[in-house]
């Protein structure tokens, strides 16, 4: 099967498309291609994948095609991608109605019953899992070999829920009680945003000169430990430490010395937050002892991840500049102003008194040029 590319003209200048024949003796055409090279490329991208879908047998499942995709997609995924994907294809999908049908059956109505049938998860559980189906299937909508509507679907709305921080307060108020095996990490989170991954990938190494080196991050993938590298450049940064959290890195570091000297046999592999019995700690399992201790403390109930979103939402209400911050936190300035402009000190007020200020109207005027009549407007 070959295929052909072919320019036109459009009223945005030259434009490059592709067209190939199909099995059934029908045509696939698709255009709007800046670049003659640009339509090349996608028409050998989509040569490859007709050649691939013809030896697939008639009657191939939704669950065994996404299975299938995600094998053949995992080199360039990431090994915690390609496991979440595996999971929530075998525990919401392959056991479903949906997964048993056949790639042939398929249509809207089947996807709608489908999700309809997902009621008991949240609606941001529901749009996670959501993406598994639908990544899987739209080219297959793409080249005809689904119903156009097949994915046409409305998922439940998210809830506008306000985020869930501590207040200053709160946090000395749960610092006060916590034992230092939980209490020292979450003051590292709460005073740097550190994600729990990168915070249960670090080790001592990384830890100097007053501050943190993060540059990897802890993840369980099939019951096994595994680091990765950070998927963007910016997540890459080195985030100074405050005075407290210093000294309260160093007295764990004493206490780890002390409890190696008591038990050798416990391993920490140089981390800085092991698990009780050595080895790497499971970020379940440190968000269980976090919960379990501060359903005993008179404080608003948060996800561990909250910690991160107090840290930033504490550092903007103190006036620190929103580059800063997204730096600190290996964020964008984008997603920094949009997720904690809540926090900005006056709001509205600020902002007036300090445009106010810096136009400088009350200043004095040596005349005051009076509006000019209608007469003197003609």
């Amino acid at each position: 099967m070959t295929g052909s590319v072919f320019g036109y003209a459009t009223k945005k200048g030259k434009r490059w498309g592709y067209v190939y024949p199909l099995p059934d003796g029908r045509q696939r055409r698709r255009g709007g291609f800046a670049r003659k090279q640009d339509a090349a490329q996608a028409l050998t991208a989509a040569l490859w994948e007709s050649r691939q879908n013809a030896s697939l047998p008639p009657a191939y499942t939704v669950a065994q095609w996404i299975a299938r995709e995600i094998d053949r997609k995992a080199p360039g995924l990431s090994p915690v991608t390609a496991s979440n994907y595996r999971r929530q294809l075998r525990d919401y999908v392959a056991g479903r109605e949906l997964g048993q049908l056949p790639l042939a059956q398929v249509d809207q109505t089947a996807v709608a019953r489908w999700v309809a049938g997902l009621a008991f998860k949240s609606p941001v559980s529901v749009a996670t899992i959501w993406q598994v189906v639908a990544l899987h299937l739209a080219p297959l909508v793409r080249r005809g070999d689904l119903p156009r509507d097949t994915l046409d679907v409305v998922l439940p709305r998210r809830p506008d829920t306000p985020l869930r921080i501590w207040t200053p307060d709160q946090v000395r108020r749960v610092l006060d009680t916590m034992d230092h095996w939980v209490g020292t990490p979450l003051l590292v989170a709460v005073t740097t945003g550190l994600r729990v991954g990168e915070l249960l990938a670090l080790r001592w190494d990384d830890y100097r000169d007053g501050a943190l080196d993060v540059h990897r991050s802890l993840a369980w993938i099939d019951g096994k430990p595994q680091e990765k590298d950070p998927k963007v450049k910016r997540s890459r940064r080195r985030v100074d430490l405050y005075p407290d959290t210093i000294a309260a890195l160093e007295g764990h570091r004493a206490r780890q010395r002390e409890r190696q000297s008591e038990l050798p046999s416990w391993e920490t592999e140089g981390r800085i937050f092991p698990a009780h019995r050595g080895g790497p700690w499971r970020a379940q399992a440190l968000a269980y002892q976090f919960q379990r201790r501060i359903a005993k403390i008179d404080v608003p109930r948060v996800r561990w991840h909250d910690l991160r979103h107090t840290h930033a939402s504490h550092l903007v209400a103190a006036g620190v500049d929103p580059a800063t911050v997204a730096k600190r936190l290996g964020d964008t300035i984008e997603t920094v102003l949009r997720t904690y402009a809540h926090a900005i000190p006056g709001g509205q007020i600020a902002a007036i008194e300090k445009g106010a200020t810096y136009l400088n109207l009350s200043r004095p005027r040596a005349e005051i040029v009076p509006f000019p009549k209608s007469h003197d407007m003609r």
